[in-house]
């Protein structure tokens, strides 16, 4: 029986260690001389279409639009096919890569002025 729970307890032991090694890494600090460059800046008045192929006549502003419990849409939804090509809206620095559930995949950017693009 002994013999056993040694079985088990090395077991559990290896799946700790397993699971520590796997946990993601914590995204690193934005280089300070180029996240103050960017807060000097101004944000442009007009951004550009990030979607190749698309045109601004194409696209409607749903920013505001009512959504599920309670919140508002906080952006502009751009259709395409899959595999479009998507640019920057503007200079900036990529601050965060993480998966949405609601809006899939997404790109956080500090842009001018310290403005958040995503």
């Amino acid at each position: 029986m002994s013999r056993f729970a040694g079985y088990i307890f090395l077991s559990l032991c290896f799946i700790l260690i397993a699971a520590c090694t796997s946990a993601p890494k914590k995204p690193s600090a934005l280089p300070a001389a180029q996240v103050s460059k960017l807060h000097r800046m101004q944000l442009a008045p007009r951004l550009p279409v990030p979607v190749k192929s698309m045109e601004r006549q194409q696209l409607s502003d749903t920013w505001g639009v009512s959504r599920s419990k309670g919140r508002t849409h906080e952006g502009i939804d751009i259709m395409s096919p899959r595999g479009t090509k998507v640019y920057s809206a503007t200079e900036g620095l990529i601050a965060d890569l993480r998966n949405n559930n609601l809006g899939g995949k997404v790109i956080w950017i500090l842009g001018p002025g310290g403005s958040w693009h995503y």
